[in-house]
């Protein structure tokens, strides 16, 4: 019995090793013109490709800044285009309806004020009706996580003020942007 178990447990590992191959048919990175202090700092699957995030300001030979969605080979989704101000994209969150939440250091998206915080349609439009102000007394962004449901945004970092409010490091929103008064975890700035 134990020699059974030993040997599926071998099989597993060997079957699993050669399933980790490199897909040499997925080559984006080598489209990226990365920014002196970047590259991608975070990839999400979306709609059949990803998203990719990071400090960059090209990609395949194309001004992109910062954000840019890929299919599944690697080929630039050319519809989908965000301008950010040049900036540090963090982390994304993809909300139920695949509308998508991106947190970073940023000031400007496509010429708007988003001190940041954007919630972006699934086209790369900006969806003006997401109430967040962000980071109202500068501060950083560094992590956005959605709730099953799609009801509630949580977003941390390095921050003492977010919404015009007091909040530190870590803060609760609706999913409208607005922040969650019940929510209180006390952190506290070190």
């Amino acid at each position: 019995m134990r020699r059974t178990k030993l040997i599926v447990f071998f099989l597993a590992v060997c079957l699993s090793v050669k399933a980790q191959t490199i897909d040499s048919q997925f080559d984006v990175l080598s489209g990226i013109q990365e920014s002196k202090t970047g590259g991608v700092r975070v990839i999400k699957p979306y709609s059949e490709g990803y998203l990719l995030g990071g400090h960059f300001n090209s990609f395949q030979g194309q001004t992109y800044t910062s954000l840019v969605k890929v299919d599944a080979s690697g080929l630039l989704d050319e519809k989908f285009r965000v301008n950010f101000d040049l900036t540090l994209v963090n982390d994304i969150a993809i909300m139920p309806d695949n509308s998508i939440i991106v947190v970073g250091e940023f000031q400007k998206v496509n010429d708007q004020e988003h001190l940041g915080i954007v919630k972006l349609a699934p086209d790369g439009t900006v969806d003006d009706k997401f109430n967040a102000q962000g980071l109202t007394k500068g501060g950083v962004l560094r992590t956005v996580e959605i709730d099953d449901k799609g009801e509630a945004i949580y977003v941390g970092g390095e921050f003492e003020e977010f919404n015009g409010e007091a909040w530190n490091n870590l803060v609760k929103l609706t999913a409208g942007g607005e922040t969650d008064q019940s929510f209180n975890p006390g952190g506290t700035k070190e």
